[in-house]
């Protein structure tokens, strides 16, 4: 069963000059003021690279090792945000400046994530002077010593959870030092590189990848990345980038929206490091040639497909495995595929409204993990306050990964189980579901729907707006998918003069409870469908509840 919370009303006290009272209320439900409405409407908010506190002793370095010809490193990581990275980067350096550079992404499976001891040596070895990490190297503290110590300079951009020790480098790009939003990705830190590198501070020509990883990273579509996301939406769909515009070829998609990156362009990316080989992804990204990025599409298409496949027989073992009575979920296999633990962990935590880590064994005695949480509970705080039985561990506020020797597994089970117990004393299990404004079927229209279009894009921190409607009629309801397993319906309110057509896509009630009920209450967002010259409004049901009224 879900809890419907509906948002507070707008203050008596507030006035949304020449708005309605719908797009009024989404936007105090966001957060955004009445003097702060225009700006979020029609304006787009980008900040100085120059305030990150090292960017300009980074750019003397990399303009200094260009010029010398010296051997550049760019390292990255192996999901969408670090190929994103490592692509914008390597290009930029590669084809605008000439350097002397070579891309590396290092294995899931054989280099596990950051900076790795032994990649590092043999690039050294090869005569490499400067190396640039991309959305990893902020926890790289021994790493970053042995760098040092071997003459070579390290510059780390990165947008992950620092420890209260920084690594003894060049320089660090992150948001948190200097920067006035802390939110963005690693290839936005790299843009925003790109930019004091270039003093172009309008080119979009890489917005595409800041948008992907920006999306796929799940940060809050506020402010600077939410003007990322519009900006990269625009470049995406004007298919400039071959391999992007092959990937939504076989993908059988035609416009681009953060719906279609996180769902479907994202998890393809994503699929090569998970799966396989995340230069795959890079060289999808950067290829300029029509036949070869097909070719990399349809890879990429098929390993995601496997990668589904792994995940619906992780999930058919693991779920037997969850407790509901706990408030932490962790568990443990000897054989799970690294590469789709952390999803693993993501479908675990959305079914059971609980934090979750998932171990699988690396080495002998050595397990690797993902973790996901839920709003509130900072996973990277609760694996600090346990580092002592961590052999490694790094990541955001909601999602991390992390090493540990199995003899302190269920030692690190029963902290956090505690530590959980505390955390969620007062808090429901239940589903919250967050209702923006209670309307009727009379308000739902296109021009609704345009309006509403304006506070795009959604995603995190600026969801979907969703709606409540009262006393609803059902006229008929139908399942209809390859495996009956959604539900087509059309309503109508009391008095029969609103008539819209919804789906279902999770119903938890069958069609025969439905005909039982005389009138409901629906929760929904609105979708807009094309057929040719026809437009027609939808209703997508997210829950709904014999009606009170």
């Amino acid at each position: 069963m879900s809890l419907w919370k509906i948002a507070p009303k707008i203050p008596s006290t507030l006035s949304y000059s020449g708005l309605n009272k719908i797009i009024s209320q989404l936007l105090y439900n966001r957060g955004i003021m009445p003097d702060e409405a225009e700006s979020f409407l029609l304006s787009d908010t980008y900040y100085d690279p120059m305030l990150f506190t090292d960017m300009g002793k980074v750019v003397e370095r990399i303009k200094l090792a260009v010029s010398n010809g010296e051997k550049i490193l760019v390292y990255g990581d192996y999901d969408v945000d670090g190929i994103c990275a490592v692509s914008i980067l390597w290009d930029y350096l590669y084809t605008k400046m000439h350097a002397n550079v070579i891309p590396f992404i290092p294995s899931r499976f054989n280099d596990g994530y950051g900076l790795s001891q032994k990649q590092v040596d043999k690039f050294i070895s090869d005569g490499t002077s400067l190396i640039i990490t991309v959305d990893c190297g902020i926890t790289a503290i021994s790493v970053a010593d042995k760098i040092k110590k071997a003459g070579v300079d390290l510059i780390i951009t990165d947008h992950h959870h620092p420890k209260e020790e920084m690594p003894d480098c060049f320089a660090i790009i992150h948001p948190q030092k200097g920067y006035p939003f802390t939110e963005i990705t690693g290839s936005a830190v790299v843009y925003k590189l790109i930019q004091a590198l270039s003093g172009n501070m309008d080119s979009t020509e890489y917005m595409d990848l800041v948008a992907l990883s920006t999306v796929c990273d799940i940060v809050d579509l506020k402010l600077e990345n939410r003007s990322f996301v519009k900006s990269g939406l625009k470049v995406i769909n004007s298919k400039k980038r071959v391999g992007i515009a092959k990937l939504m070829e076989v993908s059988n998609i035609d416009f681009v929206d953060v719906y279609h990156i996180g769902y479907i362009l994202g998890p393809k990316i994503n699929a090569s490091g998970r799966i396989y080989d995340a230069f795959d992804g890079l060289r999808l990204l950067n290829t300029q040639r029509e036949e070869y990025a097909h070719l990399l599409a349809l890879k990429l298409d098929n390993l995601n497909k496997e990668r589904k496949k792994l995940l619906d027989d992780t999930l058919s073992a693991v779920m037997p495995q969850i407790d509901s009575s706990l408030d932490f979920n962790l568990v443990v296999s000897d054989d799970w595929h690294e590469g789709i633990i952390g999803l693993v962990a993501g479908r675990i935590t959305e079914f059971s409204n609980r934090p979750t880590i998932v171990l699988t064994k690396k080495l002998k005695d050595l397990y690797t993990g993902s973790a996901r949480s839920v709003n509130g509970f900072n996973i990277v705080d609760y694996l600090e306050k346990n580092a002592s039985l961590l052999e490694s561990f790094g990541g955001h506020t909601a999602a991390a990964g992390l090493q540990i020797k199995q003899k302190n597994i269920p030692i690190l089970k029963k902290a956090l189980e505690q530590d959980a117990r505390k955390f969620f004393k007062n808090i429901t299990k239940e589903k919250i579901i967050n209702i923006d404004c209670i309307i009727s079927m009379s308000n739902i229209c296109e021009s609704l729907y345009d309006e509403i279009n304006t506070l795009s894009p959604f995603g995190k921190g600026n969801p979907i707006p969703v709606f409540g409607v009262q006393g609803v009629k059902i006229l008929s309801a139908y399942n209809v998918g390859k495996s009956n397993e959604f539900l087509k319906m059309k309503l109508t309110d009391k008095n029969g003069d609103n008539i819209f057509d919804a789906i279902w896509f999770t119903p938890n009630l069958t069609t025969d409870v439905l005909s039982t009920l005389a009138y409901i209450d629906v929760v929904f967002s609105l979708n807009k469908n094309v057929w040719g010259n026809t437009t027609k409004i939808e209703l997508r049901i997210i829950d709904l509840k014999p009606s009170v009224f």
